[in-house]
């Protein structure tokens, strides 16, 4: 089968014209998505900044926790709470290798 040299170049060129078209409607969309984008950031920022204020205290006590936990408990291997998904899951060693001393004290091991 023999391709005709004048066709090809006519899908050529409607290919590359079709792609430009496609990449400019791309832009223009990427563009709108960024002010868009740009709305939301604004409306939400303070939630975020709120957020952040609960978070830092959350964060402050749960370190003075752990520190008053290894203190009381004079342990020689440093544990501190586990997270994962956002939700405590235990409580463990803080340092990979002492995990093979300490290993992870699940939640509902507390629960029984």
């Amino acid at each position: 089968m023999k391709i005709d040299p004048k066709e090809l170049n006519k899908a050529t060129k409607r290919l590359v014209k079709l792609s430009k078209r496609y990449m400019k409607a791309k832009e223009k969309k990427e563009k709108q998505m960024m002010v868009e984008k740009q709305k939301w950031i604004k409306k939400l920022k303070p939630y975020w900044k709120e957020y952040e204020e609960i978070a830092n205290v959350f964060s402050k006590k749960t370190r003075e926790l752990e520190e008053k936990m290894n203190k009381e408990l004079k342990t020689e291997i440093e544990l501190e709470f586990f997270y994962c998904d956002g939700s405590c899951v235990g409580i463990g060693a803080g340092f990979e290798e002492d995990r093979d001393e300490f290993p992870l004290i699940e939640y509902h091991d507390f629960e029984e």
